[in-house]
């Protein structure tokens, strides 16, 4: 049995050391987490491990890398990747970016850089992919603006998405309000405002293009529609209600009390009656308003004097609506 296993043994070896033979060349392996190619028994040890790049115009890239305390360098291959390009843009040794210039608006591409001594090559830095930036749609239409929204459209452009931004500080600042992937959208605005509107571009890279953006559109929101209600505190009294604070800080000036001059008494207004303005209240703080009724066929009521009439208006139906007054009238009309 002894001999048995040594003559085996024997003739396992040469098969072992054929294996252990092809360990080197795998080495040259393409790593799969980084993409590299590793070459680990070349000469030259040194790779760019801080290859970047950058977007600098929807047609423009610049692919960055430092130089850092490379020695005996000769060259560097900056690769495209692409069958339709140069294999490789041959930079001299010193070079620290390249810029691609020519390419498609919002297209991704590969780039990654070889340093070289001579002949001989070093391992490749890691892939990255990046896109050009993406061109906004040269204008919009704006439509069916209310107090807190619009609704906006308008035509595809080169671009992944589309940024909607606004100010209503005269141009001073914008805010981002939303990033938009089709053509037509209701973005939410607040009320009494007046607004200048853009739309710019997002990329594949979720970048925004910088300064270049689709022609600004103005509009102006209207303050918030006011709901009031009516209370009866007499026979002929109604004390009108509404919260005021949901106008604090809105830059509201005025309230107006409204009443109809076509409808019947005691019928509600068409929804055409403009009315007349009954009652002005400059103090936006104010909640309520009371009105006093009186039956104008047996006395006149003296506003001076206060006096409660010997015939009050009792058991009547009175209809008022309110709007709030800013920049503009609130739009809506709650009877």
């Amino acid at each position: 049995m002894p001999f048995k296993n040594i003559k085996i043994l024997s003739r396992a070896l040469p098969l072992c050391l054929f294996i252990a033979g092809l360990a080197p060349a795998a080495e040259a392996a393409v790593s799969k987490t980084s993409k590299r190619i590793l070459r680990p028994l070349s000469a030259v040890t040194q790779v760019a491990a801080d290859f970047s790049a950058a977007a600098l115009s929807p047609a423009a890239i610049q692919w960055s890398w430092s130089t850092g305390t490379f020695t005996g360098i000769t060259e560097y291959r900056l690769y495209t990747g692409s069958a339709s390009l140069s294999e490789y843009q041959s930079l001299p040794p010193g070079t620290s970016f390249y810029i691609d210039s020519g390419l498609g608006v919002n297209k991704v591409y590969t780039r990654w850089l070889r340093l070289y001594q001579g002949a001989i090559p070093g391992s490749d830095s890691e892939h990255i992919d990046k896109y050009t930036y993406a061109l906004p749609p040269a204008s919009f239409t704006l439509s069916d603006v209310t107090a807190e929204s619009a609704y906006i459209t308008w035509q595809f452009s080169q671009a992944t998405a589309y940024a909607v931004e606004s100010s209503s500080t005269g141009g001073a600042s914008y805010v981002r309000i939303r990033d938009i992937f089709v053509p037509w959208q209701t973005i939410k605005l607040l009320s009494n405002k007046n607004y200048l509107i853009r739309m710019g571009a997002v990329n594949g890279d979720n970048e925004l293009t910088p300064g270049n953006y689709s022609t600004i559109r103005t509009t102006t929101t209207p303050p918030l529609d006011v709901i009031m209600t009516g209370v009866a505190l007499s026979s002929y009294v109604i004390q009108w209600q509404w919260s005021a604070d949901a106008f604090a800080g809105s830059g509201i000036t005025d309230y107006k009390i409204y009443r109809s001059t076509l409808a019947a008494a005691g019928a509600l207004p068409d929804a055409t009656d403009t009315g007349e303005i009954l009652q002005t209240i400059s103090d936006i703080a104010v909640s309520s308003w009371t009105e006093t009724f009186v039956d104008s066929s047996t006395m006149t009521w003296s506003v001076e004097t206060s006096t409660v009439p010997l015939f009050p208006s009792a058991n009547s139906r009175h209809t008022r609506w309110m709007k709030a007054v800013g920049i503009l009238e609130s739009q809506g009309r709650i009877p």
